[in-house]
């Protein structure tokens, strides 16, 4: 459940891994002595080997908030009368405690000037599209990115989170520094419900088709290789495919 709800992340920390490799492949061509070169394309892959880990391991291991009020709403839960009580609750409290300086206001919008996912959320359904938008005509270019990078709904949810919505895009994170650890955490509860995202649902997807030639079958699946072209000149990778 971790993986596939992280995909995207371990997609991005993954390709930097890759990066770093070919990068590290490059460089030592250029150390004439083999012990040398073989000593600096170690050390290279260790450091980011290294810092792969320590970020995947930071993704996982880091507190999180077990039940955003948004996203919890959203999904089919027989508890949403209490949800929003407990909501309303602490939304009361912080406003009592917090907002005599004005800082939880200004908080408010702030989040909701720069993470403009809760825009979508709260559109009538039947309204009609902006004319300027309607009759502006498609980008070729546009076209042409939609077939190498399909729509992937993880990254539609991860830019929701960090309202990139819009032209241009603008990446935004929230960031709540306090010293009493109780009061940060009730600020963040709070502010699940403004930092909106869409829901996830994994469909389980079964293949139908015949065996090609060549293909293993284990375990039911269907596995096939391939070799493609690596981006370091003279190089290639074993692409494994599962159905």
């Amino acid at each position: 459940d971790f993986f596939f709800s992280h995909f995207p992340l371990f997609e991005s920390h993954m390709n930097r891994l890759k990066s770093a490799i070919e990068k590290a492949m490059i460089s030592c061509r250029k150390i004439a002595e083999s012990s040398l070169r073989v000593q600096f394309y170690v050390s290279r892959l260790m450091e980011a080997l290294g810092e792969f880990r320590g970020t995947i391991w930071n993704l996982y291991s880091v507190p999180r908030i077990a039940e955003p009020v948004w996203l919890t709403m959203m999904s089919s839960t027989l508890e949403k009368t209490q949800l929003c009580q407990r909501f309303l609750k602490e939304f009361t409290l912080l406003i009592e405690q917090i907002n005599k300086n004005q800082f939880f206001a200004a908080l408010l919008t702030a989040v909701l000037t720069y993470h403009l996912a809760w825009v979508p959320t709260v559109m009538p359904v039947d309204h009609p599209p902006i004319k300027a938008f309607s009759e502006k005509r498609t980008s070729q270019s546009v076209n042409t990115l939609a077939k190498t990078h399909p729509y992937n709904p993880l990254w539609a949810q991860l830019g929701d989170l960090y309202g990139a919505i819009g032209s241009p895009v603008r990446l935004t994170r929230t960031v709540v520094v306090g010293k009493q650890k109780d009061l940060v955490q009730r600020i963040l509860y709070v502010l699940t419900y403004f930092l909106r995202c869409s829901e996830l649902q994994e469909n389980q997807l079964t293949w139908s088709g015949n065996h090609g030639e060549g293909d293993q079958v284990l375990n039911g699946s269907n596995i096939t290789t391939a070799l493609e072209r690596g981006e370091v000149e003279e190089s290639e990778y074993v692409v494994v495919t599962v159905r």
